[in-house]
């Protein structure tokens, strides 16, 4: 049994310590606990719950059916819901007595709180009617599948039955009438037996080569016919038509497989094998469900009763007592109490299967490295003279390095140490001569300024510090904004156009870098460009999803081979250029970290045309 004490009922859905919504349900089940369903109902249902965001606290209330008659169970409900210290967000009841009781009794909350009920076989439609806060599942048996069941297993069968004279037990025997009405099976009053001194009265013809069900009261037999039903197991199988303590013993002590109809009972140790019902499993889930739905507002009369899902389900443990195999049984059956090697049994001989060809590559791989390992040793020494050679070409670039380090340095101090002496020390300079000597000063200054900046940039890219902030950049916006700031700074013999298209484009990149790399294509294009013009454009390429943005100039150009070489670190194609050489080479990186890639196509004394190619797309 699960029980939650209720605080008193304040509102719909109380909240506790931590701000959650917690709603009071109060579990109504027919029996008494001594049934272990029910509580494992409560804890799937609340479970279930959970997961559906639904924090609850229950409370549960066993009617005890079977010791009471019809009056005494409705006075017992009624005083119950009479002295609850809370009034339910919504009540949930299980099977028939429940169900039927809490309409039955005529208490104010079974009149006005939401009420799911589940588990009913033959519910009470007049009452329902007049019950709009009523709503739930049909658990409709279904008889005649659950015989097709047996006879699936064990061919024409003689099936005992056992009926009880109360309501339920009465419809239960008229549906099952009903039901198989049609189906040649026979029906006979009394216990199947051959000896003479007793007769069973046939209650419905059937026909040659079906099964038989003969039926009986538990109350109704003497010790003799007890014994006797166990002792000689005159029959195939037994049935459970409805929930009867003494119908669950009995058949249990007849010594054949159990089946039944119902939930209650099946998995719980009362000796039912299974059959074709609603799982306690499925019950609980249509449950929750439909409350969850309530208790997050709709009204239980906008949600139509349904009949409850059903499946094929089966104990192992009974199945093994009585030689059931899982070949024998319909396909998607549901089996509980597997053991876990059965159950995973194929998983089980797959990984065992994998486990032995792993175990054969490992082997094999073994001997492969082995027979390897003499090749590798003769590598060794063919690898020791390459990282020798790569060890001399290293010191070789380091000491280019250095050298074009030293001579790019030197040239320009060179001139800011000779310039500032002449202005120092020779006093008959005119005022022309010293703003030259002066000019050049600030151009190699400039120029030394410029390299060491190169280098540092070039020290960043190498240690991969680099660093990059991305963003969308409307690429007209962008492009407009470089071409103005050169626009002012370009040299009066030379013309500086603009080609932009009209559709807006959008460029993912890091602003300042992307800058960078078109004003260096605009510097070295005016560096050797004397006349004509410098064109900045760009052309979108729809299908491929990139733009190419150039700075063409009708500068000098180049030769194939100079072309080459042009992306190297400290490369000039003019030596007595003004430069470091390490601008294009620095571009080639920030162009690689934008996505994208720079091509150049280039014709002596023509011009040059540098291109950077990225990804984009329409604003």
């Amino acid at each position: 049994m699960i029980l939650t004490l209720c605080l008193p009922h304040e509102a719909k859905g109380t909240t506790d310590k931590n701000g959650k919504e917690i709603f009071k349900i109060l579990v109504i089940h027919s029996y008494n606990q001594t049934l272990g369903a029910y509580s494992q109902f409560d804890k799937l249902l609340h479970e279930k719950l959970e997961k559906e965001q639904i924090y609850s606290s229950l409370q549960t209330f066993y009617l005890d059916c079977e010791r009471y008659d019809a009056a005494d169970e409705e006075a017992r409900m009624y005083s119950f819901l009479d002295t609850l210290s809370f009034k339910p967000d919504i009540i949930i009841s299980n099977d028939d007595q429940a169900t039927y009781t809490l309409m039955a009794c005529n208490h104010p909350l079974g009149k006005t709180v939401p009420v799911v009920f589940s588990g009913v076989n033959f519910p009470n439609w007049e009452l329902l009617k007049q019950h709009p806060n009523f709503t739930g599942y049909w658990d409709k048996p279904e008889y005649l599948k659950t015989i097709r069941l047996i006879e699936q297993i064990y061919g024409q069968s003689k099936i005992l039955i056992f009926k009880t004279k109360e309501f339920i037990g009465r419809n239960a025997f008229k549906t099952l009438m009903e039901n198989i009405q049609g189906h040649g099976i026979a029906v006979y009053e009394g216990l199947y037996q051959t000896r003479r001194m007793t007769t069973s009265t046939e209650i419905q013809p059937g026909k040659e080569g079906a099964s038989a069900l003969y039926t009986t009261a538990t109350a109704n037999l003497t010790a003799r016919q007890i014994l006797w039903v166990f002792e000689d197991k005159p029959y195939t199988a037994c049935m459970q038509i409805i929930l009867d303590f003494n119908v669950l013993t009995v058949g249990r002590l007849a010594n054949v497989p159990n089946f039944t109809v119902i939930n209650n009972g099946f998995n719980d140790n009362r000796g039912i094998t299974g059959g074709y019902f609603t799982t306690l499993q499925m019950q609980v889930e249509c449950v929750a469900k439909t409350a969850t739905r309530i208790l997050k507002g709709t009204s239980p009369s906008s949600i139509p009763i349904k009949e409850s899902p059903k499946a094929y389900a089966f104990d192992w443990k009974e199945m093994q007592r009585f030689n059931i195999k899982l070949d024998d049984l319909p396909q998607g059956s549901i089996i509980y109490n597997m053991p876990l090697e059965v159950r995973y049994k194929t998983y089980i001989i797959i990984g065992g299967i994998l486990v032995v060809m792993l175990v054969t590559y490992v082997i094999l791989h073994l001997i492969y490295m082995y027979r390897r390992e003499s090749e590798r040793k003769k590598q060794v020494q063919l690898r020791l003279i390459e990282e020798k050679e790569r060890a001399e070409e290293a010191n070789k670039m380091k000491s280019a390095f250095l050298a074009n380090m030293s001579h790019e340095i030197r040239t320009p101090l060179n001139a800011i140490v000779g310039f500032t002496n002449l202005l120092q020390d020779e006093k008959d300079l005119t005022d022309e001569e010293k703003d030259l000597f002066r000019d050049t000063i600030n151009k190699n200054s400039n120029l030394l300024l410029k390299l060491i900046n190169d280098i540092l940039e070039l020290s960043r890219i190498e240690s991969g510090r680099m660093s990059f902030t991305f963003d969308n950049c409307p690429l007209n916006e962008l492009l407009e904004e470089i071409y103005q700031t050169h626009h002012l700074l370009m040299p009066s013999n030379i013309r500086f156009l603009k080609e932009f298209q009209e559709s807006e484009l959008v460029i993912h990149v890091d602003r300042f870098r992307f800058t960078q790399v078109i004003t260096n294509f605009i510097n070295n294009a005016v560096k050797f460009t004397a006349k004509g013009h410098i064109l900045l454009g760009y052309v979108y390429k729809k299908e491929e999803k990139e733009v190419h943005i150039f700075v063409e100039d009708t500068g000098k150009g180049m030769s194939e081979e100079a072309q080459k070489k042009v992306f190297e670190r400290f490369f000039k194609a003019d030596e007595f250029a003004q430069g470091t050489g390490l601008g294009l080479s620095i571009c080639q990186t920030i162009a690689e970290r934008l996505n994208g890639r720079i091509t150049l196509s280039s014709q002596e004394g023509k011009g040059s045309r540098f291109t950077l190619i990225i990804p984009c797309r329409p604003k």
